[in-house]
């Protein structure tokens, strides 16, 4: 019959090194998850610019649509955008 091998206790140090690992991983899959979600925030204006704002001040745009709206969508249009066009003024 073979011997068999009783098992150690784990090391302090050995359950450190696990706790400092698991952790350093845990924190490496949170800041993998939260950082692509910074630059949208930071750039939100800028795009609120390049994509809203500059795209209703082109005239051709602006004809275009005048053609396939009535003047009160016209009138409910401008209201929503207005907020968009103050802040982006500032």
């Amino acid at each position: 019959m073979p011997k068999t091998r009783s098992r150690q206790p784990v090391s302090w140090f050995a359950k450190a090194f696990y706790l400092v690992v698991i952790g350093g991983l845990v924190v490496l899959g949170v800041i993998g998850l939260v950082l692509p979600i910074i630059p949208g925030l930071v750039f939100l204006k800028a795009y609120r610019w390049q994509y809203i704002v500059s795209g209703v001040q082109l005239p051709r745009f602006l004809e275009v649509l005048g053609r396939l709206i009535t003047p009160a969508l016209a009138g409910r249009i401008n209201e929503a955008l207005a907020p968009i066009v103050a802040s982006q003024a500032e």
